[in-house]
């Protein structure tokens, strides 16, 4: 099926930017307000969901009642922009090389993420300073969907048949790139192959719905339907 792949769609957080420590340090922030120690690892189990569902979830299980879900929503938010903003991220293992690659060829590409987009714009201005090309990622992807563009978002397959339908190319003709479970559930129910790219926070979710799973984007890079 690798054959005939005329789009490549790549989730942000953790696939192509280095930025799950700072989702950590945002949630240990708001877990602080709350007056609540949740682990890292509980933490992690989170990672490719939205925020707005994980903040829901920790208030629920820590049986959180005196803050408003709005005010903790904001201050999770908020917490997240000010690091992207004031510390330096670096794209992940390979993804230089995939996107130089994917610059050269014919394929569409597409951002596919659950983050709101004025975080992830930031995000990828951030990254841009920091990988050697000479233009912003965001001027690399024909389209980027965002998380608040999306009634229901991963592990629905809503976001990629959204991106398929952008970019006018079929869902089985479409490769999907991601680092969570809850991406590659997104993208196997919207019909497209899967490449699972864990990361250090994610390695112990489970992929077994993916069609590959690999340990970077390096591996991605030499494989032949990026020719």
């Amino acid at each position: 099926p690798l054959q005939k792949i005329e789009a490549v769609f790549f989730d942000l957080d953790g696939l192509l930017a280095d930025t799950e420590d700072l989702h950590l340090q945002a949630y240990h922030i708001m877990a602080g307000h709350m007056g609540i120690a949740p682990t890292t690892e509980y933490l992690q189990s989170f990672f490719g969901a939205a925020t707005s569902k994980n903040v829901s979830r920790i208030m629920k299980e820590f049986d959180v009642t005196e803050h408003s879900f709005e005010d903790m929503l904001k201050l999770r938010y908020d917490s997240y922009h000010t690091l992207v903003k004031t510390t330096p991220l670096y794209p992940m293992e390979g993804a230089e090389t995939c996107i130089k690659i994917i610059q050269e060829n014919s394929m569409r590409r597409a951002l596919v993420t659950s983050s709101i987009k004025e975080h992830a714009v930031s995000v990828l201005e951030n990254i841009s300073k920091h990988i050697s090309i000479n233009y912003s990622l965001i001027d690399f992807f024909d389209v980027m969907i965002f998380g608040n563009e999306i009634k229901k978002l991963k592990p629905e397959p809503d976001i990629y048949a959204e991106a398929a339908k952008r970019v006018n190319i079929k869902p089985e003709k479409c490769v999907v790139l991601e680092d969570s479970e809850t991406g590659v559930i997104s993208a196997k129910k919207a019909g497209m192959f899967v490449i699972a790219v864990p990361n250090i926070h994610t390695l112990n979710q489970k992929f077994d719905m993916a069609d590959m799973v690999v340990s970077s984007l390096l591996d991605v890079a030499g494989m032949d339907f990026m020719k």
